[in-house]
């Protein structure tokens, strides 16, 4: 027995002696760009240490998908690199086989948080693994083990950070949706938005709304019925980033897009245009995507949708 042990206690070490610490594993997966932001930052010894980390590592095509204006200022700003890099770290362990929708894990920033999210594809049998999404970054390999934590391998950078304010306060901060905060203040569903959630807000900017027939804004706003009704759908309840609204299987179009009900009672179906952005009811169009805030997620629209029927 005393030599079993002895022979299981030599192989537990050779395999944590080859998983190797964060940063090893980091080498292994070919994450250059990322070790080497990590180490102008000056964290390479942090994810070095015991830990335990579990760290949400973007691929080197993730850095170089940032415009490169961005790419420039986190190498300019030491503090800014760290703030970023620190808010894809949580200081503990964490295996995707105990992820839950909607989770939200405290990042190593005390200002940034990662929502996890699950998703499932509808109207597809056999059902298929789920999409794992951290801040809306698809997660392409999970567990990686080292001996001092996990690496979770994401698609994209978490860059803008995520908001800590909820959907009504942001709206609010952001000059661009002014016409649609003066949409929620005259509804009587603001402190629910404020206070619930999580949330999927289709946000129309001030010029999506400069678009709608003369005098339309005004009625909208003078009648709490109409505003409560516009603002409504545009809210879906949960928090469904990018990667949740693309169709499924794209070779089949129209067969896997994705229904939503909206919290006025209405549903959207989001597809793929022609030149392949996303599109809501074959013609309002995504422009952003995947804005974290505090009790959900934001897109932009490039028009205001009017539910059916509106009198």
């Amino acid at each position: 027995m005393r030599w079993v042990c002895a022979v299981f206690a030599l192989v537990f070490s050779v395999a944590a002696a080859q998983q190797g610490t964060i940063v090893d594993v980091a080498k292994r997966l070919g994450a250059t760009t990322l070790l080497q932001l990590v180490e102008e930052a000056g964290l390479t010894d942090v994810l070095s240490s015991k830990g335990p980390f579990t760290v949400f590592a973007p691929t080197n095509a993730a850095f170089s998908a940032l415009p490169q204006d961005v790419l420039q200022k986190l190498k300019s700003d030491k503090k800014l690199l760290t703030d970023v890099l620190l808010a894809h770290v949580v200081n503990k362990t964490t295996s995707s086989k105990t992820f839950k929708d909607d989770e939200k894990l405290m990042s190593m920033n005390k200002d940034a948080f990662i929502r996890i999210n699950l998703y499932l594809p509808r109207y597809v049998r056999p059902i298929p693994p789920a999409t794992v999404t951290a801040n809306g970054c698809k997660v392409s390999m999970a567990d990686q083990v080292a001996t001092n934590g996990v690496v979770h391998v994401i698609s994209r950078v978490m860059y803008p950070l995520p908001l800590k304010d909820n959907v009504v306060d942001v709206v609010r901060n952001t000059s661009s949706l002014s016409t649609l905060y003066k949409a929620i203040k005259a509804t009587g569903v603001s402190d629910i938005i404020a206070d619930g959630g999580p949330f999927t807000l289709l946000a129309p900017p001030d010029d999506a709304f400069s678009k709608l027939p003369p005098g339309t804004v005004d009625s909208i706003l003078k009648n709490k019925t109409a505003a409560e009704r516009i603002v409504t759908y545009h809210l879906i309840g949960g928090s469904y980033y990018k990667a949740s609204l693309l169709p499924y299987n794209t070779s089949h179009p129209g067969v896997h897009d994705t229904f939503l009900p909206t919290l006025e009672g209405g549903q959207l179906v989001f597809s793929l245009d022609t030149d392949g952005s996303l599109v809501i009811s074959r013609k309002y169009k995504v422009v952003k995507t995947d804005m974290t805030v505090g009790n959900g997620v934001i897109h932009t629209l490039d028009s205001v949708m009017i539910p059916p029927p509106f009198p």
